[in-house]
């Protein structure tokens, strides 16, 4: 084996290393990832129900989107309503494997200019401690999305003001209207499911 390294030239032997490094970080990078998985939700898993009576909490929006007055109490603008398209009407989508999975999803949709929305972060990050936890036969799971950055998922679930909270549940959307607390949260989804 030593004369055949012996008879390689320099940029044969860097090129040959470099490739086996590459090999090996890659096998890698796949042996971890099949070892520990990562979950993710992104609201395609399941069917979602148009929302066109989303009803935002007092100080975020209480308009309609005909209306095109800025959000109230959030300095929001009329630009910034506009950047929601509205819902898609539904998407039949399932993800192989999670068709029968018996999940529900607790979603808060925030902005961060929103002083509401920095309010409700802390309980609902506390709340979020619960994710994949078991209840009365569903498995839990939690997610905050950044409207700002992620439009089009706010549209597709009807979102208008900030913060919104959304449970999905056999694949129906319920709007949370209630207090902005770690265990009102865990209260609504054990009542829900």
């Amino acid at each position: 084996m030593r004369e055949i390294f012996e008879k390689m030239e320099k940029s044969e032997l860097v090129t040959l290393v470099i490739t086996a490094l590459l090999t090996v970080g890659l096998l890698s990078y796949y042996l971890y990832n099949c070892l520990h998985p990562v979950e993710k939700y992104s609201g395609e898993y399941f069917t979602t129900n148009t929302i066109s009576e989303v009803e935002p909490f007092a100080g975020c929006g209480g308009s309609t989107k005909e209306e095109v007055e800025p959000f109230a109490g959030c300095g929001g603008s009329k630009k910034r309503r506009e950047n929601f398209s509205g819902c898609n009407g539904g998407s039949k989508k399932r993800k192989e494997g999670f068709a029968n999975s018996k999940i529900v999803t607790m979603r808060m949709f925030y902005a961060d200019w929103c002083p509401h929305c920095q309010d409700a972060k802390p309980g609902f990050k506390q709340f979020m401690s619960n994710n994949n936890k078991v209840i009365k036969g569903y498995k839990l799971k939690t997610e905050m999305v950044d409207c700002d950055k992620h439009q089009q998922k706010a549209a597709k679930f009807g979102v208008e003001g900030f913060p919104t909270f959304i449970l999905t549940k056999d694949g129906k959307n319920h709007v949370y209207q209630g207090a902005r607390e770690t265990t009102a949260y865990m209260k609504y989804v054990v009542s829900m499911v």
